[in-house]
């Protein structure tokens, strides 16, 4: 004889939901071998109200074993009782990733929207939360492969779909996080094409007096960082500049000033004279202003394709039959400017000082002695591209 469970132990019975289920007639079942679900039932006290919960299973050893990983969720307090699908969760996650109190940045927002929407919903995005296993996750990233997606691609879309569910196990929408069973995608980086000392200089004596390219080249400022950066924050007096600021695309296309990449990245660069009497030259022809953006069209942001297509365009002057420059990505520029900087000696600690990459301070009050050793550092970069 069957042992009957105590209460509160749930219970499992069998359902005829197959197609071979013979139905109802006059309100019974005709005897048959039955190959429908097993369901496992137990009742959840939350919130002083009972609850029931339903776990299927296509065996009764499966569903007896389900059963009693859920009673013991139920009683840890882990046991979720709503489920949802992959993609309800992430759409719903994404939305409240764009709100107060700690919105994603736009560029950001628009990554986690493409890959969400390009690679996780149209692969798992029909599973049920709690459904999701490690197998389903590295099948997705195995037909991202087959489909030529470079292994970057891969890992960015893994750290979204691992933000999204390990916030589901903080709201208690899934018990475990699966991803945390897979085996992550690779770390290898496709190596960026970058300038030679000799290139780099060739490139920047074809950019004559322009500040533009020297903040790029020399000093490895980023793009959003050069197009954002104001005369307020450049001190012709003291020879120095403060990234504060970053020109950014909003979701909706247009362009406004926001915070910089990371902490590190709002930082104080000395300027050499080669660059300081560049700017000094475009300070006045603009008319000595005291505020308003350095680089700008008509008084409006430069829009950053444009000034992508104006970084090739001197890339192409620079070019020549006999010294080749190949085009490379204009951020592929921090590249380059790292690289000199390392063949002039200047130690890491330095370099990732001048390119935003250290956790420095963000305030203005650093030490003149800290200042100063950049600079020194610098003039020895100026020295080895042997410019004026």
């Amino acid at each position: 004889m069957t042992q009957r469970r105590s209460k509160g132990e749930g219970g499992i019975t069998q359902r005829h939901d197959h197609p071979s289920c013979p139905p109802r007639t006059n309100g019974t079942r005709p005897e048959h071998r039955c190959r429908g679900r097993w369901q496992a039932t137990l009742d959840v006290i939350i919130d002083g109200r009972r609850k029931r919960k339903t776990i299927y299973a296509p065996t009764k050893a499966e569903a007896r074993v389900k059963l009693a990983k859920a009673l013991r969720e139920r009683d840890s307090g882990a046991l979720v009782m709503q489920t949802i699908t992959v993609e309800a969760w992430t759409t719903a996650w994404l939305e409240r990733k764009s709100r107060p109190p700690k919105p994603l940045k736009p560029q950001t927002m628009r990554s986690y929207r493409s890959k969400t929407a390009r690679y996780i919903v149209p692969m798992i995005g029909r599973r049920k939360l709690t459904d999701l296993r490690a197998e389903h996750i590295e099948a997705m990233y195995d037909q991202m492969r087959d489909d030529g997606l470079a292994e970057a691609t891969i890992r960015q879309t893994h750290a979204i779909l691992a933000r999204a569910l390990k916030d589901a196990v903080r709201v208690d929408k899934l018990s475990y996080n699966p991803i945390d069973k897979t085996n992550p995608p690779g770390t290898d980086k496709a190596v960026r094409e970058q300038f030679t000392v000799d290139q780099a200089r060739r490139v920047l004596r074809a950019a004559g007096d322009d500040a533009r390219w020297w903040l790029a080249l020399f000093y490895g400022v980023r793009q959003g960082e050069v197009l954002g950066l104001d005369w307020a924050r450049v001190d012709l007096d003291t020879g120095v500049l403060y990234v504060a600021e970053t020109l950014q695309t909003g979701e909706d296309g247009r362009l406004f000033l926001g915070a910089p990449k990371t902490d590190a990245s709002q930082r104080i660069v000395p300027m050499l004279p080669q660059i300081a009497n560049r700017l000094r030259l475009l300070w006045e022809s603009e008319g000595e202003p005291t505020a308003g953006l350095v680089f700008h069209r008509g008084g409006k942001p430069l829009q950053p394709k444009r000034d992508w297509q104006a970084w090739r365009d001197l890339i192409m002057r620079a070019n020549d039959e006999d010294h080749p420059v190949p085009v490379i990505a204009l951020h592929a520029a921090r590249n380059s400017a790292a690289s000199v900087m390392e063949a002039a000696g200047i130690p890491d600690r330095l370099v990732m000082q001048i390119l935003g990459q250290s956790q420095v301070s963000t305030t203005h009050r650093y030490q003149r002695a800290d200042v100063e050793r950049m600079r020194t550092a610098l003039e020895s970069a100026g020295r080895l591209l042997e410019l004026d």
